[in-house]
């Protein structure tokens, strides 16, 4: 049996949600579980359902 990675998103970019998100689509070993924009979403999500791998975008952006 083959199981199924289960794949979240998080980046506030759609551009770069949609290229991350099809991606996942391509890959049949991928499952989207869940797209946010931002920690406090993800924060939410990670803590009603098991999320097995995480992409997240950082920025450094000095000031």
């Amino acid at each position: 049996m083959t199981s199924v990675i289960q794949c979240a998103i998080i980046e506030d970019e759609p551009l770069a949600q949609n290229i991350l998100k099809k991606y996942i689509e391509d890959h049949p070993a991928l499952e989207l579980a869940a797209i946010c924009n931002n920690a406090e979403e993800a924060q939410k999500v990670l803590l009603r359902q098991d999320v097995d791998f995480l992409i997240l975008i950082f920025r450094n952006f000095r000031v």
